[in-house]
């Protein structure tokens, strides 16, 4: 019993052979449909049509074989050569499913007998039989291909046509589409720099008016300036004076006291001169001593003849001080003195009483004098009180 073989060259499926009894029915159908006995690939055999061609027996000789085209789109070819009718297959034929598109060679098994001789010298994996012509089973009278008809030109034009204006139609409304896209985006850039204007302007013009107010306030208050200043001058011309004028009453009020501290000393010295002539008349007489006849009258000139140690007036000063009674702290320490000069206790405490006192003038010199006679481990307090005095004075 014969077969039939269809043999894949150079296709996704190349090299594969499909076999097919006598018996295989009326017809082979070849595409890429699901349908199809001779299937390509759906996706990869894109040339080939879903039913591309088809294979049948000759209805003259059932022992022999037509190729038939189904009206595919890019053509069915046999042996390179286009056919528009159905032709006859021979052993070893090649057929191609649109041009560029894959082939397969078609084959008997056994071959028939009349080409086995002409076969004979050609190897079996190559021989393809050369022959000049070929003659379809339904000879064309004019001997030529099918000629293309007129409907089936007016078919071709009409199609190309409607792709022409489909292609033109597609352009025009992308053009539309894509200007009216521009004039949407000019509009929208437009009204977002008009609306950016806007709030620059309004933003510059609060920025100028806060730059005018700035400018007349600075105006206003360098117009204020000289009056201030003049203000400020007297004020210190005030303060000036009235520091004169404590200054001269504190150099007034000392002078006074050591006017009195000196009557008050020569008074002292004729009571003890006096009860010291009494004592020496009473003595020579044998008569008791005042002290003993009238104590109270004998006690005020002893007392008087003795006028305090310094460190009694010292210690006098400083409780002073202490019980916050400076000005009575700065007379004691006068007296300290005018009792005993070359010693510097008294000179700071009578600068310790006049910063109390906010008499930085006189307490300043008051401390200049103590640190000129204090021993060198006096002389760093003293120079830190008078620093604190000064950064006072100048607050």
């Amino acid at each position: 019993m014969q077969k039939l073989l269809i043999r894949h060259l150079g296709s996704v499926r190349g090299n594969e052979v499909e076999e097919f009894r006598e018996d295989f029915g009326q017809e082979l159908i070849l595409g890429r449909d699901n349908s199809a006995q001779i299937r390509f690939d759906p996706d990869r055999d894109d040339l080939v049509s879903r039913q591309h061609s088809k294979i049948i027996r000759d209805p003259s000789d059932p022992s022999c074989f037509q190729l038939v085209d189904l009206q595919s789109r890019n053509g069915t070819f046999l042996n390179r050569q286009r056919i528009y009718t159905p032709v006859r297959l021979n052993h070893n034929d090649v057929i191609q499913l649109g041009a560029g598109g894959p082939e397969v060679r078609f084959e008997i098994d056994p071959p028939p007998k009349a080409v086995i001789s002409s076969l004979s010298a050609l190897d079996p994996a190559i021989g393809i039989s050369a022959r000049p012509t070929r003659e379809s089973w339904m000879p064309d009278p004019l001997g030529a291909p099918r000629p293309v008809g007129r409907h089936t030109i007016e078919r071709m034009l009409g199609d190309v046509f409607t792709r022409n204006k489909k292609d033109v139609n597609r352009s025009m409304w992308l053009g539309i589409a894509a200007l009216a896209m521009i004039v949407i985006v000019g509009v929208g850039v437009l009204v977002y720099l008009r609306r950016s204007h806007v709030t620059l302007q309004s933003g510059l013009d609060s920025a100028q008016q806060q730059n005018k107010e700035s400018i007349d306030q600075v105006k206003e208050e360098m117009k204020k300036q000289p009056a201030v200043a003049e203000e400020t001058k007297q004020e210190v011309q005030r303060l000036q004076s009235e520091l004169e004028e404590s200054k001269r009453r504190a150099e007034e009020e000392h002078r006074a006291t050591a006017k009195a501290l000196e009557a008050q000393r020569r008074q002292a010295a004729e009571l003890s001169r006096m009860v010291r002539q009494q004592q020496q008349q009473q003595q020579a007489q044998n008569i008791p001593a005042p002290s003993a006849v009238e104590p109270d009258r004998v006690q005020e000139p002893a007392e008087s003849a003795k006028p305090p140690s310094f460190e009694a007036l010292l210690t006098r000063a400083k409780n002073a001080m202490e019980s916050g009674k400076f000005e009575e702290a700065q007379e004691t320490a006068f007296k300290l003195t005018q009792m005993d000069a070359a010693r510097w206790e008294g000179f700071a405490l009578v600068g310790q009483a006049a910063a109390k006192l906010n008499d930085y003038k006189l307490a300043n010199e008051m401390y200049q004098k103590a640190i000129s006679r204090a021993p060198s481990e006096a002389k760093a307090s003293l120079e830190s009180q008078l620093k604190q005095i000064q950064e006072s004075a100048q607050k």
